[in-house]
C-alpha cells in the first residue's frame, strides 16, 4: 500500500494525526497533489481554515483541477470570509459537478454574504430544485430570502424544511427568525422545541428567554436567564 493509500485509509478512519503524517511522508518522496488536498482537509476538519486554503492551494499549484478540490477551496474560503474568492472556487467546482446541490447553496451562501440578495435566491432555489428534500437546502434558502427582505417566505422555508426534518437547529433558526420580525407568541413555541431537543443549547436558551420576556412572562425569562 502507498503512503497516500495509508494516508486515505488513516483520514477515513479518523486518525488523523497518522494521515498527516503519512501525506508527510509521502510528500518528501515526491510532491503529490493529493497529499496535499488530504492536508487541507484535515486541517479544516480541525478548524484551521489558514492552513486549509494553504494545502489546497499548493494541490492546485501541481495541477490538480478537480471539483472536489474547488468546492474544498471555497467552503474554505467561506470560513475565511473571503467571499468573492469563494465565488469563484465553487464557479469552477461547478464546471466539472454541475449538478451537486451542495455546490449550489454553498455558491448561494457566499452571493449572500457578498449582498447579492437576488442571485443567492435564485442559486438556492436551483439547489432545491436538484436535491428537494432536503431541509438544509430550505435553510439556506429561508437566509437568502431574510436578506431579500422576503421575511415570510423565509419564514414559511424553514417550516417545511422543519416537517422534513424536526431537527433542534431547524427550530432554533424558525424561532430565531420569528423573534427578530415581532412574532414572539410562534418564536416561543418554535424556541421551546429546539429546547426540548437539546436542553444544553445556550443560543436556543438564550433566544427561549427574550421570547418569554416578549410575551410577558418575565419570572420564567428571569429563571431561564439565571441558569445560561
Amino acid at each position: 500500500m502507498s503512503r497516500l493509500e495509508q494516508a486515505k485509509e488513516h483520514f477515513r478512519a479518523g486518525r488523523l494525526q497518522q494521515a498527516v503524517f503519512a501525506c508527510e511522508a509521502c510528500i518528501r518522496e515526491q510532491p503529490s497533489a493529493e497529499a496535499y488536498e488530504l492536508l487541507g482537509s484535515i486541517a479544516f476538519s480541525n478548524g484551521q481554515y489558514r492552513k486549509a486554503e494553504s494545502f489546497f492551494r499548493q494541490a492546485e499549484a501541481l495541477g490538480m483541477t478537480s471539483a472536489s478540490l474547488f468546492y474544498n477551496l471555497g467552503t474554505t474560503y467561506l470560513q475565511l470570509e473571503k467571499y468573492q474568492e469563494a465565488v469563484m472556487s465553487l464557479r469552477r467546482a461547478l464546471v466539472g459537478s454541475p449538478r451537486s446541490a451542495m455546490l449550489w447553496t454553498s455558491l448561494g451562501n457566499a452571493l449572500r454574504h457578498l449582498g447579492r440578495a437576488e442571485d443567492a435566491v435564485a442559486t438556492q432555489r436551483h439547489a432545491i430544485e436538484l436535491e428537494p428534500n432536503s431541509p438544509a437546502l430550505y435553510a439556506n434558502l429561508a437566509l437568502a430570502l431574510e436578506s431579500l427582505g422576503a421575511v415570510e417566505e423565509g419564514i414559511s422555508c424553514l417550516r417545511h424544511a422543519i416537517t422534513l426534518e424536526p431537527s433542534v437547529d431547524l427550530f432554533h433558526n424558525l424561532g430565531t427568525l420569528l423573534l427578530q420580525h415581532g412574532h414572539d407568541g410562534e418564536a416561543l413555541e418554535a424556541l421551546q422545541k429546539a429546547v426540548a431537543l437539546d436542553p444544553t443549547h445556550k443560543r436556543a436558551r438564550c433566544n427561549l428567554g427574550t421570547a418569554l420576556r416578549n410575551v410577558g412572562r418575565l419570572e420564567e425569562a428571569v429563571h431561564l436567564f439565571e441558569r445560561l
